[in-house]
């Protein structure tokens, strides 16, 4: 459980989670701070960025074009 280390980030925060995730379900994700942008994505599984690299770097662009 990392809850207690998010809380303490300031800095643009989301979290990707594979609606498939047979390792760490989504559900936890419901843990997470509720300054985070939380995506569940569909058709992904436990590793976002091998299964859908396109919306995993769209993503992660959005969040440092953010902190700008």
């Amino acid at each position: 459980d990392l809850s207690s280390a998010l809380k303490n980030l300031s800095v643009p925060t989301r979290i990707l989670w594979g609606r498939a995730d047979r390792v760490i379900p989504p559900a936890h994700a419901a843990h997470a701070p509720g300054f985070a942008a939380v995506h569940i994505l569909d058709g992904v599984g436990h590793v976002p960025h091998m299964e859908d690299p396109a919306l995993t770097a769209r993503l992660l662009t959005e969040t440092v074009r953010s902190a700008s």
